[in-house]
């Protein structure tokens, strides 16, 4: 039987929920591949958060995708949406961040950088939110329907000043999400992942 950890790692790397059983990759296999992977580190961020999707579809009816490619329009460039989430309560591109921040100063929508403390030096960092509207945007565009953007910070992250409401740490995601009001009703939600889901198949996000 699929355990929901399980669930969550097949999600992860392929894609495809488990909902009903059968067999799921091999605990062995995914570490394999976990050590094989360049950025470590980003991928135990996805992996918590993953995790913390799993939980939030037990309280309520939802649906999520992971590592989900999206094209440009001419097609000539791909970039990774970490998770697409759909549920009653809305319909989200998920950017996953799993910075080591002693402390991060969260800045406005529109700036360009943010500035972090990393290791005891100031930097400067990409704001994440910009990162994202682009991924919004074109699952927009793709499906017709209207997506909203989350950007979710793992713990090693120390927020300062931070005020924009979609961005959060990851354990406060399914209270954040359970918080809001619905916008669907289930038969919709349903058809918005069938959406996802054929234009993931077909490779077009």
């Amino acid at each position: 039987m699929v355990t929901p950890f399980m669930s969550s790692i097949w999600e992860l790397f392929w894609g495809v929920k488990c909902y009903d059983g059968g067999d799921a990759m091999a605990l062995p296999g995914y570490l394999t591949q976990l050590k094989s992977m360049s950025n470590v580190k980003g991928r135990v961020g996805e992996i918590v958060c993953g995790m913390e999707l799993e939980s939030l579809t037990k309280l309520i009816p939802c649906r999520f995708f992971g590592n989900v490619s999206a094209l440009t329009r001419s097609g000539t460039h791909e970039t990774q949406i970490d998770f697409v989430l759909l549920s009653l309560k809305g319909l989200f591109a998920i950017e996953v961040k799993n910075w080591y921040c002693e402390k991060l100063f969260v800045g406005n929508e529109a700036d360009l950088w943010w500035q972090a403390d990393y290791y005891g030096k100031r930097t400067f960092v990409k704001n994440p939110i910009i990162q994202n509207k682009w991924h919004t945007s074109r699952l927009s565009k793709l499906t017709g329907l209207n997506f909203e953007s989350l950007i979710l910070f793992s713990n090693s992250t120390t927020f300062v000043d931070n005020n924009i409401g979609n961005v959060m740490y990851i354990s406060n995601l399914a209270g954040y999400i359970t918080s809001l009001p619905d916008k669907l009703t289930e038969k919709e939600m349903i058809e918005a992942s069938h959406k996802v889901y054929e234009l993931k198949m077909e490779g077009r996000c």
